[in-house]
């Protein structure tokens, strides 16, 4: 045990003389220059590098809702839009000749609807005359029979062409819609990223800037 702790402590001692030893040479060398700074927080910036595609955080398809021949594109790929701008459109040539000439058979239907409701009217004046006349017994029951059969006629004429004018007016309506349909626009701000139609491309409903095109906001 008393030798341990003699050998521990000559380990020391060669320990204190080496430790001063380098402490005298070292005296006689010029000090150091010793920079100091403030403690301060900083962030640490990790720079990675790799491969991949950037995505935008919303994409956008868009497509048409009517079929037809492609007459014109607006866009080309990167280009930047608003809501409301024209992307592509389509021939409208029929569409504008569909809305003619429905416009000018409710023009038609219209006229017929307006004859009908003064023969209406004219029939049913007839059949009152004829009542009155019936009670002073002027006219017999089968002349004001017919005077009433001839304004149900007109009657259900004038039912007939009120309901063709609606029908006529509600295709107009559509017609009018799908020509509006044939300019697709924009629906929102954004940069066009890929285009999939071409001029003289038939595409089909919901086929034009989909899939493959489309818009990153």
């Amino acid at each position: 045990m008393g030798r341990r702790t003699w050998v521990g402590a000559g380990l020391l001692a060669g320990a204190a003389v080496i430790v001063v030893a380098t402490l005298a040479r070292g005296g006689a060398a010029a000090a150091a220059p010793v920079r100091v700074r403030a403690v301060a927080t900083r962030d640490v910036v990790h720079r990675v590098l790799a491969q991949g595609k950037v995505r935008a955080r919303t994409q956008v398809e868009v497509a048409s809702e009517i079929g037809g021949r492609v007459a014109q594109v607006d866009v080309e790929v990167g280009d930047v839009v608003k809501a409301g701008d024209p992307l592509f459109s389509l021939d409208a040539e029929q569409l504008e000749n569909a809305v003619e000439q429905l416009r000018v058979g409710v023009q038609g239907a219209n006229a017929l609807t307006t004859r009908a409701e003064l023969a209406v009217a004219e029939a049913e004046r007839a059949v009152q005359r004829d009542r009155g006349l019936k009670d002073k017994g002027v006219l017999a029951d089968e002349q004001l029979k017919v005077g009433e059969s001839r304004a149900a006629l007109a009657r259900a004429e004038m039912d007939s062409a009120s309901s063709q004018l609606e029908r006529m007016r509600l295709d107009l309506s559509r017609a009018r819609d799908a020509l509006r349909r044939a300019q697709v626009t924009a629906p929102s701000s954004g940069t066009v990223v890929a285009v999939g139609v071409e001029v003289g491309q038939v595409v089909s409903a919901v086929q034009g800037l989909a899939g493959e095109s489309g818009l990153s906001g």
